[in-house]
């Protein structure tokens, strides 16, 4: 099950232009149904070109996912996100600069990045949406003062506990790295 945002209005978005996405279907069986392990399955930095393709595979396999965007790529790729929210994923926050020296530097560049991030995510896709998650991970950067203002100001903060390293293998490397990490 994936969380989903508060919607205070569904807009009819048009599918943004893409380009061809292709996954390999990895299908594993547990040893005994006890064992079966919730994923969560989360994009981060986007939208993107290509995020229409990201969209219609979910689609076809019936799977839903919370897509963690940064500011400039809501205000570059707006079809994107109204696809995302018409068909129902989560849509997040990523922050504005996603640098962590600009982020980090404070309580309120955190919390700064945030709300601008939110007010952009509400104007483009009028969602009000207060899920979040840091650029970088939260480790070691969110120091407990940072944490607690999150808290403060409403927002949820989901980090992860598996990295897919797509940002380090181009190719399907990741995929071997995720299977490990389970």
């Amino acid at each position: 099950a994936v969380a989903q945002s508060p919607l205070k209005e569904t807009p009819t978005p048009q599918q943004p232009e893409s380009n061809p996405v292709q996954f390999e279907q990895i299908t594993t069986q547990p040893e005994n149904p006890s064992s079966k392990k919730t994923v969560y399955l989360t994009f981060d930095d986007g939208p993107a070109s290509f995020s229409g393709e990201i969209i219609a595979l979910l689609e076809q396999h019936q799977f839903k996912a919370t897509f963690f965007m940064i500011d400039r790529n809501i205000r570059k790729y707006p079809d994107a996100v109204k696809l995302m929210v018409q068909t129902g994923e989560t849509v997040g926050l990523h922050s504005v600069s996603h640098d962590k020296k600009q982020f980090y530097a404070s309580t309120n560049s955190v919390i700064g990045e945030l709300t601008q991030n939110h007010n952009t995510m509400k104007e483009i896709a009028g969602v009000d949406s207060f899920i979040m998650r840091t650029p970088y991970g939260s480790v070691p950067y969110m120091t407990p003062e940072y944490r607690q203002a999150v808290i403060d100001n409403g927002y949820l903060m989901w980090d992860w506990n598996i990295d897919s390293k797509d940002w380090n293998y181009k190719d399907a490397r990741y995929v071997s790295s995720v299977i490990e990490q389970k």
